[in-house]
């Protein structure tokens, strides 16, 4: 007699779909790194645009009135802006400084606190205050000085 066992599956076993299951989840893994990355360099991106548009438009508000803005609002008052700002993480962080005849526009979290108490003179100390508080804190900021053209 020849019987031939036909029961044979030709499926997958658990153990095989288990570890494609696993090999699926470690790749989603890697790329969802890898593009958080991409997307917070992209923010910080906008940030620094936003940044400079501030500034020019603080450049601006000083050729109008004669004198620099001391703070955003100053801006939305002269109708240079509809209203404050919001940084790409939704939150109002831009904001003006001036310390002793120096004008900084700043945006993201903390760099207002990067720039208090700090005398920053030039645009070396303050991108190094800048740094302290990033390597510090881990925050993403970015500001400029404005130069006085009166």
């Amino acid at each position: 007699m020849n019987i031939s066992k036909k029961n044979k599956s030709s499926g997958m076993t658990l153990i095989e779909i288990l570890i494609v299951v696993a090999l699926l989840g470690l790749l989603a893994a890697a790329l969802t790194k890898s593009l958080s990355g991409s997307f917070q360099a992209g923010k910080f991106g906008a940030l620094k645009a936003e940044v400079q548009s501030i500034a020019n438009l603080v450049s601006a508000y000083q050729t109008m009135k004669e004198k620099m803005p001391s703070t955003m609002q100053d801006l939305v008052d002269a109708k240079l802006l509809a209203e404050n700002p919001k940084d790409p993480w939704g939150k109002q962080t831009y904001g003006i400084t001036s310390q002793e005849g120096t004008t900084i526009v700043y945006g993201g979290e903390g760099a207002e606190v990067a720039l208090t108490g700090e005398k920053v003179k030039s645009e070396a100390q303050l991108q190094t205050a800048l740094t302290t508080l990033t390597n510090s804190t881990k925050s993403i900021c970015h500001a400029v000085i404005v130069k006085s053209v009166l």
